[in-house]
């Protein structure tokens, strides 16, 4: 907080608290200040990853859109379902993208298709930062009151931490 950072998005460190904690908690320093902490849940940060496409140790075959939308809003339900204990203000934040893997130019048409097929789920094509706004605005009208956490974020319980490596990525 002391560097104007407001939010963090992590997929790794959090521990046994996370089921308490849910999703979205706050964060906070031993000086008291709180920066808004999101743990990416159903499947880490790749959780909307390859989306409505086979998994990778299926053959290769013809490209069927229709089987690529039914995919794609199979993933999308059971995604939200992986989420949804996690997400008690009705936000999740799904992360279209992974290590190594290019960009998807069909994502647009895709999320149409899964707006189409289940009007009940609505999906904004935007930012994790965002997604935090979104979270905050239910946190300003009282539908939501996120957990605490104090101190290091350093639990494998959700993903393994890798302990012996520090990194960070300023872009």
């Amino acid at each position: 907080a002391g560097f104007g950072i407001k939010g963090a998005i992590l997929s790794r460190g959090v521990g046994d608290e996370g089921e308490s904690l849910g999703a979205d908690f706050f964060w906070e320093s031993p000086d008291g200040s709180r920066v808004l902490a999101t743990h990416v849940v159903g499947g880490g940060y790749c959780n909307l990853a390859r989306l409505g496409q086979p998994p990778q140790d299926t053959p290769p075959r013809r490209d069927d859109p229709s089987s690529r939308v039914q995919g794609a809003v199979a993933q999308v339900v059971s995604t939200l379902d992986r989420m949804e204990p996690y997400c008690p203000h009705g936000q999740f934040l799904l992360m279209n993208g992974c290590d190594h893997l290019p960009a998807q130019p069909e994502l647009p048409a895709l999320l149409e298709a899964v707006r189409r097929r289940r009007p009940t789920i609505k999906l904004v094509h935007t930012t994790p930062v965002a997604y935090q706004a979104a979270v905050r605005r239910e946190i300003a009208r009282g539908r939501f009151s996120p957990g605490v956490h104090r101190g290091e974020l350093r639990g494998g319980r959700y993903a393994n931490l890798l302990s012996g490596t520090l990194s960070s990525r300023v872009d």
